[in-house]
């Protein structure tokens, strides 16, 4: 499964240090399946009991233990679609939790319960595998993360669908990593300030030294 640069789940958002990340769930907005992964995650598709999909992505690591999965950083899509849908949301919410008291046999009695056991999936650790594990000349003709991901539209990332506790440790992880990359560009210019300062001042030094020499000369001509 490729990155989706504005997507609400930290999960699917690139991972600058990994090629790719095993994970317990996939959002499917373009993925590859082996043949026997999507035979698989077919045969969980029940309309009469959840007709309007949600959450067989959710359920897909439950019932197809045997099968892995994960999202490649290296690639990306760009989900396009607005918030306004077609179907009636209410509706939607009912059937996925319905699918996951089917399931997991849990008991999801309103959207804050259900929300856990999703939670509990997405946020699941995930495992990197780094760039260095695939050689740089095949990483090299991989797609590259743009500014711009749609057209010249600006990927803005909308609010994570996570824990808050999630959501603010990502936020603080990010304000720390801003911080030093601030730092360190500062630390640059002082560098590259501190630098010109000794070189100016080297300039100085030859300047001086040649007017002493020839200072020195025009004394000895006069002799």
């Amino acid at each position: 499964m490729s990155v989706s640069i504005g997507s609400r789940l930290q999960v699917m958002r690139p991972n600058a240090s990994c090629l790719l990340r095993r994970t317990r769930y996939v959002d499917i907005l373009f993925s590859v399946f082996t043949r026997r992964a999507y035979d698989c995650f077919e045969r969980q598709i029940n309309v009469s009991l959840n007709h309007y999909g949600w959450g067989y992505d959710a359920t897909f690591h439950a019932r197809c233990a045997d099968m892995q999965m994960g999202v490649l950083d290296a690639q990306f899509v760009c989900h396009t679609t607005g918030d306004e849908r077609s179907y009636n949301d209410e509706a939607a919410h009912a059937d996925l939790w319905r699918w996951l008291n089917h399931v997991f046999g849990a008991n999801v009695a309103d959207d804050a319960a259900g929300k856990e056991i999703l939670w509990d999936i997405i946020e699941a650790p995930a495992q990197c595998v780094p760039k260095s594990a695939m050689p740089s000349n095949v990483v090299g003709h991989m797609r590259r993360v743009p500014r711009h991901c749609c057209g010249d539209a600006p990927c803005e990332a909308k609010p994570l669908y996570n824990r808050p506790a999630v959501i603010a440790a990502n936020s603080a992880a990010n304000a720390a990593a801003a911080a030093a990359a601030a730092a360190s560009a500062a630390g640059g210019h002082a560098g590259a300030f501190n630098g010109a300062a000794d070189g100016t001042q080297a300039q100085a030094g030859r300047a001086h030294g040649h007017a002493r020499t020839r200072a020195a000369a025009g004394r000895g001509g006069g002799r």
